[in-house]
């Protein structure tokens, strides 16, 4: 079986803070990301509480512009924001993010250890004004039963930059998760075509001499494993699911999401969009003309794709 400590790569990365490998790579967020989640936000003005699940956080790239966003709406309305993540580095600079942002923390504790498995949950607690925000940090293999209960219902829940592509097994389990808990939308985006081309080719011959191989754990297509130096010193190593919009609209359907809408998020590589805000714009407006106007086969040559799923109320 092929196992990867995804939280232990992931906190190599995260090392440093705002001068990590990570956060040097990806000062920002892409355009296309702040046009969607500032669509959906506004949906939700006329309620006088708001509740958001940022799912695998990482090291806060969505946070803060949520932040930003949400402390803007009316005085009246109650935000809570619930960052779910597996590497303690990333939530650490979550923390900080907050902690510079005035933010005060007001618990700090571990979950019981309800359904026995063996391992409570980490979970923080800040605060400021109307705006509560909780850092959990669980489990690379969690159980979904667990996270049902512990994080209850939202309205929005976000799984971006290709944190549903790390999970290797239970895809649909954690898809279900989101239908579960989730009361209006659910915003997934995924790496394409476009993305690790070069190991996409690899694993597509790998995939080809499985059968002359029996025994060996079959790769599923769309599955490829990723190693990459970040310094000097460093590496990391992690399973990445690549999807075409067929593949992501069939697990969306199997898990009952039926209400999606799938574009292409960008065209190129998303390092170069998330350090130049003009190449973000222009990708964009590339984006949205192919998302309407280009046959489906051409969504695997997009960088990275996306679905919006609105979540029946039956």
């Amino acid at each position: 079986m092929f196992v990867f400590n995804t939280a232990k790569q992931y906190n190599k990365y995260y090392t440093g803070e705002e001068k990590s490998t990570y956060s040097l790579k990806f000062p920002n967020i892409i355009f296309q990301n702040k046009v969607i989640l500032s669509k959906l936000l506004k949906n939700l003005r006329k309620q006088d509480k708001i509740k958001i699940l940022d799912f695998g956080c990482g090291n806060g790239r969505h946070l803060y512009f949520l932040l930003k966003k949400v402390q803007k709406l009316q005085n009246k309305k109650a935000v809570e924001i619930i960052c779910y993540e597996i590497s303690v580095t990333g939530l650490k600079t979550c923390q900080s993010i907050l902690i510079k942002n005035n933010f005060k923390i007001i618990s700090n504790q571990k979950t019981s250890d309800t359904y026995k498995t063996k391992k409570g949950y980490c979970l923080t607690k800040l605060k400021k004004g109307n705006i509560v925000v909780k850092l959990i940090h669980g489990y690379e293999y969690d159980n979904v039963r667990n996270l049902t209960n512990l994080i209850g219902k939202v309205d929005i829940t976000l799984c971006l930059f290709g944190v549903l592509s790390h999970i290797h097994k239970n895809r649909k389990d954690y898809l279900l998760l989101f239908k579960n808990i989730t009361t209006q939308y659910i915003f997934i985006s995924v790496p394409s075509g476009n993305t690790y081309k070069e190991e996409q080719i690899c694993y597509k011959v790998i995939r080809n001499q499985q059968e002359l191989y029996p025994g060996i754990e079959v790769l599923k297509e769309g599955d490829i494993f990723v190693c990459k130096n970040i310094n000097d010193k460093n590496r990391v190593s992690y399973y990445y699911h690549i999807y075409t919009k067929e593949r992501l609209k069939k697990e969306l359907e199997e898990a009952g999401l039926l209400n999606n809408e799938i574009g292409i998020i960008c065209t190129k590589k998303l390092a170069p969009l998330t350090r130049n805000q003009i190449l973000g714009i222009y990708d964009y407006i590339k984006a949205k003309i192919y998302s309407k106007i280009l046959p489906d086969k051409c969504f695997d040559k997009a960088g990275f794709i996306y679905s919006v799923s609105k979540v029946s109320k039956t």
